[in-house]
């Protein structure tokens, strides 16, 4: 006749164990949720910076984030210009108007960026 091996836990080893999963449990529950990442700035970009009258360029906005991230922001921002008589700009596509120059600006939640635009004399 063989017998089985059963080893038995003392019931205090018992609860010691019980006792440590439901603390890893509850402190997993209520640990806090990492933040979300936020923009810590933004970089403006044109493909041009000097056009002729009536030239186009398109510019870029990209937001770097505090977890060190960067994103296309482009389609997001809102975009100005300091002179819409010298340049004008919608999403990031500018149009040059006049001579003279102009900063397209980018706005993206807290952050912003800008660029300056030269516009050369020419034919209008």
């Amino acid at each position: 006749m063989t017998r089985s091996a059963t080893v038995y836990f003392p019931l205090p080893m018992c609860r010691f164990v019980i006792a440590l999963g439901l603390a890893v449990l509850i402190w997993s529950a209520c640990s806090p949720v990492p933040p979300s990442p936020t923009p810590v700035g933004l970089s403006v970009t044109c493909a041009l910076t000097t056009l002729d009258i009536g030239q186009n360029t398109l510019c870029f906005a990209s937001a770097s984030y505090s977890n060190g991230a960067s994103l296309d922001q482009t389609p997001t921002s809102a975009w100005t210009s300091s002179n819409v008589a010298i340049a004008t700009v919608a999403q990031g596509a500018v149009t040059a108007i006049d001579a003279g120059s102009a900063t397209v600006t980018a706005r993206y939640q807290s952050v912003s960026g800008a660029a300056t635009l030269v516009v050369r004399p020419g034919i209008k």
